[in-house]
């Protein structure tokens, strides 16, 4: 019988990194925020939108919060006009047709994200379409939706630009401050041999 033997596996080391850290905070912050401003912000659109944007480089983070703003902005845009269409003209039709229609109408979605030269946010426009085509209630809740979603978004776009201004040390610099202290530190211990 063959088995898995896990003592002979080589286990990497596990390591918290600097970005680890920052998403640890920013997940924090938005908790945080969202708790503060109680019904009026969703905790969980704050933390995505902040880990999303939290990335190595304060430009790649402010590029990652404009697409997503951005994909919200044209998901929000085309979900409202289809989902007010398909009421208003087809407010008796079977939710088949309806779903037909709401898939169809993907393709300016996708358009107006390929045309504005931004391809990789179809995806986040699309959810944003998804949840205000399929799932709401009402045309008024789906303004209210994209307004809130606009701004919990925005919200964690700002949190991880401020923390991803915060200049922490990097862990090459991290290593050369340790390294300089032990040689300090052995030196001075050196020098307290040779004087006694």
């Amino acid at each position: 019988m063959n088995r898995f033997n896990f003592s002979n596996m080589d286990m990497p080391r596990f390591h918290v990194g600097l970005r680890t850290i920052k998403t640890i905070v920013v997940v924090f912050l938005s908790l945080c925020l969202a708790y503060v401003r109680q019904g009026l912000a969703n905790p969980l659109y704050i933390a995505i939108a902040a880990i999303l944007c939290i990335q190595p480089t304060m430009s790649s983070s402010k590029k990652a919060g404009t697409d997503r703003l951005i994909a919200t902005v044209i998901g929000g845009f085309w979900g409202i006009i289809v989902f007010v269409s398909n009421n208003y003209f087809f407010p008796q039709f079977h939710p088949i047709f309806k779903y037909a229609i709401i898939s169809v109408c993907l393709i300016p979605l996708i358009y107006t994200n390929i045309h504005i030269k931004r391809p990789s946010n179809v995806s986040t426009s699309a959810v944003v379409y998804l949840i205000i085509t399929v799932s709401s209630s009402g045309a008024m809740s789906n303004v209210q939706y994209l307004y809130n979603r606009l701004l919990d978004t925005f919200m964690g776009f700002l949190i991880a630009i401020a923390v991803n201004w915060v200049k922490l040390p990097s862990e090459a610099e991290m290593e050369a401050k340790k390294a300089a202290a032990e040689k300090l530190l052995s030196s001075k211990k050196d020098a307290d041999e040779n004087s006694a």
